[in-house]
């Protein structure tokens, strides 16, 4: 049950991992069309 519980846990960290790789992309390309105004 232990186990179970943790690989829940350990795919949930990855998906947080994805969601601010995401969110840190996006904030690049605000900048980039920042610069280009």
């Amino acid at each position: 049950m232990e186990i179970t519980r943790n690989i829940y846990i350990y795919i949930e960290r990855e998906r947080d991992r994805e969601r601010g790789r995401e969110k840190e992309r996006e904030g690049e390309r605000r900048r980039e069309r920042g610069r280009e105004r």
